[in-house]
């Protein structure tokens, strides 16, 4: 439960960043966010067939696929990623920006001034921002949405009074406007101009004939503009925080105010590798992974030949206990088991790498341990494992192990979809992972 306000106004953030309730965007590839981040765009339920290894037409028992001990794949390249999540504007001297020139957290804000989300986050940041002013940059950027009546208007205005007076009015017009939307927000646009008018010559010390005419030109709206395109490829509801280049709603779960979030992006580079793992394992080996739940341990056949640089990648991590205390955070009955979002949460290791594909081995049977991934070339260390057949992943998702022993106990991990779920679940987790070599 939680038990503050900061923290619930946090949690409302991260729902409502996703689930777009009241302050959406513009139809935009990052829409769909939830889905494709650990692989939910394809692998889905929907598209997967659940019948057990029977063929419906013949009653007839199905040939399942197993390695090949001849076949050894070529090794996936492997990058090291340059932004945690996805790429977007850094920070640049064209910005609205307080604080420092080299800080250690930059936090970023798309923002409607008539987004009421925004209104509830807007003290919470700055907050935030002046308990940590010495070592932080905050940057804020115009999103204002079509359907609020007023918001493109306001955005405009914040640019004017910005120009006239500098990155400190700004920002101190844009608390009092998210301050004060109860005023304006219904107000049509012959009134919100006279409203703004009177604010910006009685709190600023502006001239209304010279703030209008600067308002209403092309030069300030195109600004507005820029911002609004710039992060319409990624922004998917507003308000829409990015700190260090992480947004908000891929902050692992352990994330419970916005203090650790602030603290989790200081400390992020030093949680991410900046190299990928070099290749260590010997794919003459057979390799087992006994992994330890919360419901007990299954033990996982490794398939060092089939996918060479996914099976050193796992080990890599297992290794450096990146798995430890990860959950189980999307387990759907006659579908699959994830699990692997690891120290880092969604955002992974800090590299990802290429598909490999053994054309001998399908999604076939129960126990099939398969990476996810959110298209090719972006594996990362999230891996699922599935409990009935399901073909219509073959080819997309590398396969790389299969569980031999203690499926009745993957079969009774705690059922969580984060697709669905009404109310919060708590989820089975991975205690420890053991490599075994032979």
């Amino acid at each position: 439960m939680f038990k503050s306000r900061l923290v619930y106004i946090l949690a409302a953030v991260l729902i409502l960043a996703v689930a777009l309730a009241s302050c959406n965007t513009v139809q935009n590839v990052y829409d769909q966010v939830q889905e494709t981040i650990d692989a939910e765009a394809a692998l889905t339920p929907e598209t997967a067939p659940t019948q057990a290894g029977t063929s419906e037409e013949t009653g007839q028992s199905i040939e399942v696929s197993a390695p090949d001990p001849n076949f050894i794949n070529s090794v996936g390249a492997c990058r090291v990623k340059t932004d945690p999540i996805f790429s977007y504007p850094y920070a640049s001297d064209s910005d609205w920006s307080i604080g420092v020139d080299d800080p250690a957290v930059t936090i970023i804000v798309y923002s409607d001034l008539q987004c009421p989300y925004c209104g509830l986050m807007d003290p919470e940041i700055n907050t935030l921002f002046e308990a940590h002013k010495d070592e932080t940059r905050m940057v804020y950027r115009q999103f204002p949405l079509d359907y609020h009546a007023n918001a493109q208007v306001a955005a405009q205005s914040a640019e004017v009074v910005g120009e006239a007076l500098g990155n400190e009015k700004f920002f101190e017009y844009i608390s009092s406007m998210f301050a004060a939307q109860a005023e304006w927000q219904e107000l049509d646009a012959d009134d919100f101009l006279a409203y703004l008018q009177l604010k910006v010559e009685n709190e600023y010390g502006l001239d209304p004939a010279e703030f209008t005419e600067r308002l209403e030109s092309d030069e300030i709206a195109a600004r507005v503009e820029e911002d609004f395109n710039n992060g319409a490829g990624f922004v998917s509801g507003t308000p829409f925080v990015l700190m260090n280049g992480i947004p908000l709603m891929y902050f692992p779960s352990t994330i419970a105010s916005f203090e650790d979030a602030y603290q989790f992006a200081k400390e992020f580079p030093n949680l991410v590798y900046d190299e990928c793992p070099e290749m260590t394992i010997d794919i003459e080996k057979q390799y087992l992974a006994a992994v330890e739940t919360t419901k007990g341990t299954f033990v996982i056949e490794l398939y060092p030949k089939s996918a060479p640089y996914t099976v050193n990648s796992f080990i890599y991590l297992v290794n450096q206990g990146y798995f430890d205390n990860s959950p189980f955070h999307r387990v759907i009955a006659d579908f699959v088991a994830q699990v692997g979002t690891g120290i880092t949460g969604e955002i992974g290791p800090g590299y990802e790498f290429d598909n490999e594909i053994d054309p001998n081995l399908s999604y076939d049977k129960a126990g099939v341990v398969g990476m996810a991934n959110r298209g090719e070339g972006t594996n990362t260390s999230q891996f699922f494992i599935t409990y009935t057949p399901q073909p219509t992943l073959d080819g997309s998702y590398t396969i790389f192990g299969q569980v031999i022993e203690g499926m009745p106990v993957v079969e009774s991990l705690q059922q969580v979809n984060p697709q669905t779920d009404t109310e919060p679940v708590e989820p089975d987790y991975i205690v420890k992972i053991t490599i075994v070599e032979k």
